[in-house]
């Protein structure tokens, strides 16, 4: 595993390769515990390795010291010497540095040198043991040794979780230490910690802020090659709008797909770039993510390149309906790229431009906004609103407005009089986006980087998944409790998840104010008609006798996937103990996100976002955590726990050196391990495969 040390705060981070030593071969010197002249090495990281180690055994820091090249630039002689050989340089300045750093180096004597060989091995040289000064003997000292301390390559990348997490580095460091069993196992100190922060920074800054992020993106489809993200560039070849979207994003829009909601009301910086979250409706009637956008501006063009690229990432998926503000560079690119998809816009926005506008009107009194209300929500047919529009005109004098007039042109596109047939999943605005865009304000800072505020980003969403995690689980070892004993209730319990089922069942309490009575018989079935006597409405129903599949005027079901008062208390009526299949939509049920879902490519989408290393790392940790607590408790298991652990170590660096001899059945191919004898005996276990020698 590779592991990045850091010695002092100025010291740039270095990578270097952890060996893994076979005791079966006489080139490796996992015998000797004390260096000593002609013991063979593969290379040189494998010798500092074994220096190293020795070194903390016996209390005491190493560095590199010379190094002699060939003309070819293989190295032909080097050593590994004490921290403390030399002496430090004597510098004209010293005398004006007011707290100069304590000396640490005294001359010390003690390395060991190396000369390659012929075939290309290193062969210890001379090798001197003591040292002129006293070395460490606590072992919860010896964590300060500065070639003792590095950062492994999981914690650096729970290091990288937590500071885009929003946690500060002490914190990470104290949470880190914690998970160790405390500071002096974790390897590392805080300013080291600090600094591999502080490094990672300064390697994005000379990437540049457009290299940074393709490296993001490129790292998250190493991760999932099921994520998607796409950049487009202006004349000069410069990064403008960015769209990306992860492998649980599309699986969710592949599900839940039929209806979205657009915005662009957050700015991410200074420079006052729209940030787009494009959301949905799953299941349990929670607002979920589909795909991010980070875009330049807010014109025509930049809107059709984001939908073509999102239809792209979704395979040509297009939504049935898609809400945003009063845009009309955002409605040209829906009409252009979107010509099939219903574009409704938000009744919300629509009442705050109403505020703006028609202000001299709402200040007097409630009627207008009743008025205005009613027109954009109750009534059923076109020909009711527009007998209501004018009423609203000719009452509150409003004729010859130019505001209402441009409204009244776009009315196929909010009043939901022309709009009850299309399924929009019970939405009727982007107050999903408003309250998505809430918690970006309170969380985020607007003048990050855009780097940091896709990292930031990226935990809002899975914070999102988490909350549906939660509703899964709830919906799944709960029952819900019905207002009464009724079929219809029982059935609707058994199909829809706890959140959609409490959507059905106030529709079927509010059957209690619902009156039917009996129209006509007719070719197609029986009319009735529905009297609402708590909201004075009234509703046309049409009974298929043979089926009974019903139709109601209201067209609640068309809108919202659920089955309106109406047609619930028409079949209380008739006595029917179920409701036809066709009235209950898998979108709402419990098993709404069953089936393999496909990416662009046709390939299938795992939806596990999280990095491999990182959650097999969680997942022997909770087991290692355990192990722990149990064998601390007495020293007869804890002699017992260290053996075991020292002899898993041993085989686990065997198994690395054999991981690139891999069978097709996953197991390593022991046999062809560099540097191991055929010998042994090898055992599967319910972990994996362990060599036995």
């Amino acid at each position: 595993m590779p592991v990045a040390g850091f010695v002092r705060k100025d010291r740039v981070p270095r990578v270097v390769q952890e060996v893994h030593v076979d005791p079966n071969s006489p080139k490796q010197p996992v015998d000797d515990p004390v260096p000593r002249e002609g013991l063979i090495f593969q290379d040189l990281d494998e010798a500092y390795q074994y220096y190293n180690k020795y070194a903390w055994i016996n209390g005491f820091s190493i560095q590199k010291g010379n190094m002699v090249r060939r003309k070819n630039g293989v190295p032909h002689f080097r050593s590994f010497v004490c921290s403390k050989e030399g002496k430090r340089r004597e510098d004209k300045r010293r005398q004006s540095v007011q707290a100069p750093h304590p000396e640490t180096r005294i001359g010390c004597e003690a390395c060991m040198a190396l000369s390659i060989n012929s075939d290309g091995t290193y062969k210890v040289s001379r090798f001197k043991e003591e040292h002129n000064h006293p070395v460490v003997g606590s072992p919860t000292k010896r964590q300060f040794l500065a070639s003792q301390r590095c950062i492994n390559g999981v914690q650096a990348t729970q290091i990288e979780f937590a500071s885009s997490s929003g946690i500060a580095p002490t914190q990470a460091y104290e949470l880190q230490s914690r998970q160790a069993g405390g500071r002096e196992n974790l390897g590392f100190l805080n300013i080291d910690l600090k600094n591999y922060l502080r490094h990672k920074r300064k390697e994005t800054m000379e990437k540049g802020v457009a290299g940074a992020i393709l490296e993001y993106f490129k790292k998250k489809q190493e991760e999932n090659c099921g994520c998607y993200y796409s950049f487009q560039l202006d004349v000069d070849e410069q990064m403008t709008n960015i769209f990306w979207a992860d492998a649980r994003m599309i699986v969710d829009y592949y599900f839940f797909g039929d209806v979205v909601s657009f915005d662009t009301t957050y700015r991410t910086n200074d420079y006052g770039r729209p940030f787009a979250p494009i959301l949905g409706v799953n299941h349990h009637n929670q607002t979920i993510v589909f795909g991010g956008a980070l875009l330049y501006d807010e014109i025509a063009e930049s809107f059709m390149w984001l939908f073509e690229t999102f239809l792209s990432a979704m395979s040509g998926k297009r939504p049935k309906s898609i809400f945003t503000d009063q845009s009309a560079a955002m409605a040209k690119a829906i009409a252009t790229v979107l010509p099939d998809t219903h574009h409704r816009l938000c009744t919300w926005h629509i009442f705050q431009n109403a505020l703006k506008h028609l202000n001299h009107v709402f200040r007097q009194g409630t009627k207008f906004r009743n008025d205005f209300s009613r027109c954009i929500y109750e009534y059923e047919s076109e020909s009711e609103f527009l007998a209501a529009w004018e009423r609203m005109l000719n009452d509150h004098d409003l004729k010859g407005n130019k505001w209402l007039e441009e409204l009244f042109k776009d009315r196929h596109k909010w009043a939901m009089a022309y709009e009850r047939h299309t399924f929009c999943a019970n939405l009727r605005s982007t107050q999903r986006s408003e309250s998505f865009n809430f918690v970006i304000r309170r969380f985020l800072n607007s003048r990050i980087d855009p780097l940091r505020f896709f990292e930031h980003f990226e935990r809002l969403v899975e914070a999102r998944r988490h909350e549906e995690s939660m509703a899964n689980f709830k919906t799944m070892n709960s029952t819900p409790t019905l207002l009464a004993p009724c079929p219809l209730l029982k059935q609707a319990s058994m199909h829809y998840t706890l959140d959609a089922f409490m959507l059905f069942q106030e529709e079927w309490r509010q059957t209690y104010a619902i009156q039917i009575y009996h129209i006509c018989d007719e070719d197609e079935g029986s009319k009735f008609k529905a009297v609402d006597g708590s909201k004075h409405r009234e509703s046309t129903l049409i009974l298929n006798n043979n089926t009974f599949q019903v139709r109601c005027s209201c067209c609640k079901f068309e809108f919202s996937g659920i089955q309106c008062c109406h047609v619930l208390k028409l079949l209380i009526m008739k006595n029917q103990p179920s409701l036809h299949s066709d009235y209950l939509l898998k979108r709402w049920s419990k098993e709404a996100k069953s089936g393999l879902v496909v990416n662009h490519k046709g390939a299938a989408i795992e939806q596990d976002t999280r990095g491999p290393k990182l959650a097999r790392y969680t997942q022997l940790m909770h087991n290692f955590v355990k192990i722990a607590s149990l064998a601390a408790e007495h020293q007869t298991t804890f002699e017992v726990a260290r053996e075991m652990s020292l002899q898993t170590m041993r085989h686990l660096e065997y198994t690395c050196k054999g991981i690139a001899s891999v069978g097709p059945d996953g197991v390593p191919d022991v046999n062809n391990i560099e540097g191991q004898s055929n010998a042994g005996i090898v055992e599967q276990t319910g972990g994996g495969w362990l060599r036995f020698t």
